[in-house]
């Protein structure tokens, strides 16, 4: 079954401390199993990088939600697209920090710390996509 899914980057507007990325989690985490949507959200060094998939109206809605939302500036659409099927499907939007703990993950790129120039992969956005793949089989949920 196809899905609809988008990758997008964004800076938070503040250093969230842990448990405030806790309770972000929990609401996100209710709001998308209501809604049917799997994902994942990193975080490091004040840079998220999410990966959303669902229903493409719920998964447009929750965009632009997050576009809205005070906690992001910054944000920079990746991936916006139809895929065969869901890649994060046991993934009821979890999240990671990664703590300088990502170095040995196949596929990583520098791209969530605070000094790098999204522009380097905006035009190339499969290796977002890429990173996100590999974080996924490094870490079961």
């Amino acid at each position: 079954m196809a899905v609809f899914h988008i990758i997008f980057v964004s800076t938070a507007t503040t250093r969230l401390p842990e448990l405030a990325l806790f309770e972000l989690l929990y609401v996100t985490r209710a709001r998308n199993e209501r809604r049917g949507l799997t994902g994942l959200l990193l975080y490091s060094d004040e840079r998220f990088m999410e990966v959303l998939e669902g229903p493409e109206s719920d998964v447009r809605e929750v965009f632009e939600s997050i576009l809205r939302d005070p906690r992001h500036k910054n944000v920079d659409l990746l991936r916006f697209e139809w895929l065969e099927q869901c890649h994060f499907l046991d993934w009821r939007m979890d999240f990671r920090t990664l703590h300088g703990a990502v170095d040995d993950i196949e596929g990583f790129s520098r791209f969530l710390e605070p000094d790098f120039d999204i522009s380097a992969i905006k035009n190339s956005p499969i290796e977002a996509y890429r990173m996100l793949l590999a974080f996924r089989d490094d870490h079961a949920p």
